[in-house]
């Protein structure tokens, strides 16, 4: 550290420029070597005003006293601008604070990008082999030969009329969440189960087909039975006929996670832009820390010194 010191109005004895040179000497453990120290002495009616100013890399220090004693004022400052350096170094800190939180939000918004890649990419997975079993339930249900008729267990040869009742009585009197199997439609399952309340009261039944593939269909959009008997009978084809219609969401959903995707990817794929600040930050900081305790407790351990001016 250059160091440059100048009288106003005073001429300035050697043992005063030596222990300010001595003084700020302790300061070249904290500054690089091309800082600049420039110490100004004023004495105007026995006010003595010590004033130095330190530039590094655009930084500046600067701090001013005025005593009785020059030698005092000169303690002062060299005491304000250990403060001021003190002061940075918690600037440094607040900014390393900053900084980190910064990061933690964007690592989290990453990490919740990620995972969320992962779900997206499973349910489309999920969704994909949901609409390809649909498919092949329909297709079973449109290349059928045979009969297709409502056989209830039991009513193998019973009228729609009598199909219908049979399945309100069934919709009337079964109760277990386990699925019971009723019947058949075209070789497929027919089946019912009942949902309850959270409080635990019944609630319906639940009619069910299920397909070749081992999904089960509900009938309509609750899963209950309509209303005239011989529209009950028929549930089965009505459930059946929605399959195009079920296909065709299944494809929407997969359109929509697909849609998603980028903009997740992109989100997952940005790296952040300041870590090499902050690992600088964090460098300057520990080793500003570690020249702050080395050299300045020394100065403030400096026994203080009488110099008379001129």
């Amino acid at each position: 550290m250059r160091i440059s010191i100048t009288g106003r109005k005073v001429n300035l004895r050697d043992n005063f420029k030596q222990l300010a040179q001595k003084k700020l000497s302790r300061f070249e453990r904290i500054f690089d070597e091309d800082a600049e120290a420039n110490v100004v002495v004023t004495v105007e009616k026995n006010r003595q005003t010590v004033e130095i100013t330190i530039k590094q890399r655009g930084m500046i220090y600067r701090a001013e006293a005025t005593e009785l004693e020059m030698n005092e004022a000169l303690d002062r400052v060299i005491s304000a601008l250990g403060r001021q350096i003190r002061k940075n170094k918690a600037k440094l800190d607040n900014r390393i604070m900053q900084l980190e939180k910064e990061q933690a939000i964007f690592n989290k918004e990453r990490y919740r990008a990620e995972r969320k890649i992962a779900k997206t990419e499973q349910d489309i997975e999920e969704t994909m082999l949901t609409k390809q079993r649909m498919s092949e339930d329909w297709a079973y249900y449109k290349e059928y030969k045979g009969e297709r008729k409502t056989l209830l267990l039991n009513l193998q040869q019973a009228t729609a009329e009598e199909t219908g009742r049979k399945l309100h009585k069934i919709a009337k009197t079964y109760r277990s969440e386990a699925i019971g199997t009723i019947g058949s439609y075209i070789g497929l399952n027919l089946s019912v189960r009942s949902e309850y309340h959270y409080t635990g009261a019944f609630e319906r039944n639940i009619f069910l087909v299920e397909g070749k593939s081992g999904l089960k269909y509900k009938c309509g959009l609750s899963g209950a039975l309509p209303l005239g008997f011989a529209d009950s009978a028929a549930y089965p084809q009505a459930t059946l006929d929605k399959l195009p219609e079920l296909i065709r969401r299944q494809q929407e959903k997969i359109d929509q996670l697909a849609n998603e995707l980028p903009t997740l990817q992109q989100i997952f794929s940005r790296k952040w832009g300041k870590t090499a600040e902050l690992d600088a930050l964090k460098q300057e900081c520990k080793e500003l820390q570690r020249k702050i305790d080395n050299s300045l407790k020394e100065l403030e351990q400096q026994p203080a010194v009488t110099v008379i001016a001129a």
